[in-house]
């Protein structure tokens, strides 16, 4: 199972979320692999609990992504097996978002965490952070 779920967090990764054609193509790998009642908690600190519910949320979120960067992408760093939970199999992965704002042109670089459920082959949960020693606490793993 840990295989599994970290080879299909895997595959999450790579797309330009800002880029029209690479967003068309995230988003149906996200309806393929995702479960329909998913739910992705963004960060509480800087999103106040906000949180998506659906595949046409989180397209949503990602179209207004597109309105403030002409290239946004998520550079992982570390796929790391978090380990079986009542829910299914978490996996964190630890990374930088990367890309540049849309009218200044200004590369920005910021960490990221995300803490992922997989459950019979399909992504049911995904919490994501901006630090990433809040990830790992969350996950139980702050000695990781």
């Amino acid at each position: 199972m840990a295989d599994s779920a970290l080879a299909l967090v895997e595959r999450i990764y790579g797309f330009n979320w800002a880029s029209v054609s690479e967003r068309r193509e995230g988003l149906t790998l996200v309806a393929e692999l995702f479960h329909p009642d998913f739910h992705y908690q963004l960060d509480p600190a800087a999103f106040k609990g906000r949180t998506l519910t659906s595949v046409s949320s989180l397209e949503e979120f990602l179209n207004g992504i597109a309105e403030d960067f002409r290239d946004f992408r998520q550079r992982p760093d570390q796929f790391i097996d978090a380990g079986a939970v009542p829910e299914g199999h978490r996996v964190v992965v630890l990374g930088e978002f990367v890309g540049k704002g849309r009218l200044s042109g200004l590369p920005f670089r910021s960490p990221f965490g995300h803490l992922w459920t997989v459950c019979d082959g399909r992504v049911t949960s995904l919490e994501g952070y901006l630090d990433q020693q809040v990830t790992l606490a969350v996950a139980g793993l702050e000695g990781a």
